[in-house]
């Protein structure tokens, strides 16, 4: 396993005792886990294409009647009789066919440019809705989305961010050190221009405003191939773990991060490693 010095063997990237202060006490409620990964293998079977020729007068009617798109005559050209051919190699041949055969009727054809995750999950949209409602706040979702495009992620990921940190409540924290949706501690505001005193009163879509602050300070972006989570684990680390494996080791086991948040451990009592730091905030 890869291994990057935890904070408390760098103080410059501490966490608890530098600038880079953000979250601590909000992460107890949810264990942290390690994805699974897809084993499936290609089947690599040999079919007749009279089958395929079916398929694709399938796919046609359905192309027609759903979304207004026609193939022409000349689509029958795949269909053989008798010939018996690769499946895959087949299979490509006759999409490739397919596309240049697709005639659009009415107008061109637009490129769906919407990035994975662009549109909230069912769950956070319930959330984030809820919150705007029994907070008044209307412009909480709109500010989510536009933060979200600044900073090349998602909304999903702006509110797993929340989800994890305080559960969607603007108030969390307000009796501790860290507070807001986003749990940002004095010296983080402090050096983002952040007016922490507030931050515990302002309303969800003003403490999305703040995180901004936070975020910009950092010169986070997530065209870098960081993910948000990341960014808010461990804001002074992130830079340098932009290529780095899954399974690096973020915090170890005896640091001061590692004992104030159990939910970005790896396997329930491991090591706290990028991935488990990614799974907690999804």
């Amino acid at each position: 396993m890869t291994r990057f010095n935890s904070s408390r063997e760098n103080p410059a990237f501490s966490r608890f005792d530098t600038d880079a202060t953000t979250s601590v006490g909000q992460t107890v409620g949810r264990a942290a886990g390690t994805g699974i990964a897809s084993t499936g293998k290609g089947i690599g079977a040999r079919r007749r294409t009279q089958g395929m020729s079916a398929a694709s007068d399938r796919l046609s009617a359905l192309m027609k009647e759903q979304m207004g798109i026609e193939l022409s005559d000349s689509s029958s050209r795949y269909s053989k009789e008798t010939e018996e051919v690769d499946y895959y190699e087949d299979m490509e041949k006759w999409k490739l066919g397919i596309q240049r055969d697709t005639q659009v009727k009415g107008s061109k054809t637009k490129t769906d440019d919407t990035k994975e995750g662009d549109t909230p999950s069912e769950i956070f949209a319930e959330l984030a809705e809820g919150l705007a409602k029994r907070t008044g706040d209307t412009e909480f979702v709109s500010s989510v989305e536009r933060l979200a495009k600044k900073y090349n992620t998602t909304p999903n990921e702006v509110y797993a961010v929340i989800k994890g940190e305080s559960n969607f409540d603007p108030k969390a924290g307000a009796n501790s050190t860290f507070k807001s949706m986003f749990q940002i501690g004095p010296d983080a505001a402090k050096e983002a221009g952040i007016d922490y005193k507030k931050l515990g009163t302002m309303l969800p879509s003003e403490q999305v405003a703040a995180y901004d602050k936070y975020l910009s300070r950092w010169n986070y972006d997530g065209n870098e191939g960081l993910s948000l989570g990341l960014m808010q684990a461990a804001p002074g680390l992130a830079q340098s773990l932009k290529e780095a494996p899954l399974n690096t080791v973020v915090y170890s086991k005896d640091s001061k991060e590692w004992d104030a948040n159990p939910g970005w451990r790896s396997d329930g009592d491991g090591p706290i490693t990028i991935g488990s730091i990614n799974n907690y905030y999804t």
